[in-house]
């Protein structure tokens, strides 16, 4: 319901001249600057695309190792002890 809401005030606001594209569960903010310096680099050499990849990998590894420590640390705090519990709101 929520996400129907988000879409609705987006497409209401017209925030596609601002960069935000809306589809189907995704919202992506597209910044110009940052696109332009990601070409640059990536433009110039192989080397910087292999870069760029394998730190988005190891990145994208961290974000989900930590992703998966918060769950199991709240998981455990909610059994163990929960006046620590950290509720969470999906939306």
């Amino acid at each position: 319901m929520a996400w129907v809401v988000v879409v609705v005030a987006a497409k209401g606001l017209k925030l596609e001249r601002y960069g935000v594209e809306i589809k189907a569960y995704s919202l992506v903010y597209k910044n110009k600057q940052v696109q332009s310096v990601l070409t640059k680099i990536l433009g110039r050499t192989r080397r910087g695309i292999r870069v760029f990849a394998d730190v988005s990998v190891i990145a994208g590894f961290i974000m989900m190792g930590f992703a998966f420590w918060f769950l199991l640390d709240n998981v455990s705090k909610f059994f163990i002890a929960p006046t620590d519990f950290s509720e969470l709101t999906v939306l």
